[in-house]
């Protein structure tokens, strides 16, 4: 079993490698082909102008094609510009790190319920999900929510086991965080209520998010 695990996390490994490897050639290659909202991103991301320019920039933002993003998104990856260097590439680097960390929550989330090699094949297949892969190319919120979505229902599954006050306080901190990267992660939220009141009646619970 021990001598499994290993050569499972290996694989895991080598196939992360990989595709670490041929995304980060993806946004090398792709720096011309950025999207007009991904400017707009870098625009409002800039660390080279002071924060009151980027909440004014963040504000006039609102009217351009960047889907009513909260501010918290920009300030962080302001931060990882300011660390690692304002350029482009460095932008879709950033989604690149959350898409590969989303898989490692993918796995664990699936292990709530399958084995280690089912769990495994999930998370792959979660990498290998062409959307999935457009969004971890772009310098966008996209991948950054999606994370920061998994971890949030990891913590839930958690609290419907443990049912402490401290897990339910980190629920909460969860919760918060997730609103203020996207604030229509409140049907996440939502879903999760519903999932607790319904959770005797798991049909009704599918036909009504569903």
């Amino acid at each position: 079993l021990v001598k499994n695990f290993k050569n499972l996390n290996f694989l895991f490994g080598c196939i992360l490698l990989i595709l670490t490897t041929y995304l980060v050639f993806l946004n090398f290659i792709n720096e011309s082909g950025y999207w007009y909202d991904e400017f707009c991103t870098l625009l409002t991301s800039d660390p080279n102008v002071s924060l009151e320019v980027i909440f004014e920039r963040h504000k006039g933002n609102f009217e351009k094609p960047n889907e009513n993003v909260p501010i918290l998104y920009y300030l962080v990856l302001r931060f990882f510009f300011d660390v690692f260097g304002f350029t482009s590439q460095n932008g879709r680097i950033f989604s690149l790190i959350f898409y590969l960390i989303s898989s490692i929550s993918v796995y664990f989330l699936a292990k709530k319920n399958l084995n280690a090699s089912q769990s495994f094949f999930v998370a792959i297949s979660f990498l290998s999900t062409p959307l999935i892969v457009w969004m971890a190319n772009e310098t966008r919120v996209d991948m950054f929510l999606i994370f920061f979505s998994l971890v949030n229902l990891l913590v839930f599954f958690n609290v419907l086991k443990k049912k402490d006050l401290g897990s339910s306080s980190l629920l909460f901190l969860s919760n918060i965080l997730t609103l203020s990267i996207y604030p229509l992660t409140i049907s996440l939220i939502i879903s999760q209520g519903l999932f607790v009141i319904l959770k005797k009646n798991l049909n009704l619970f599918l036909i009504i998010v569903f």
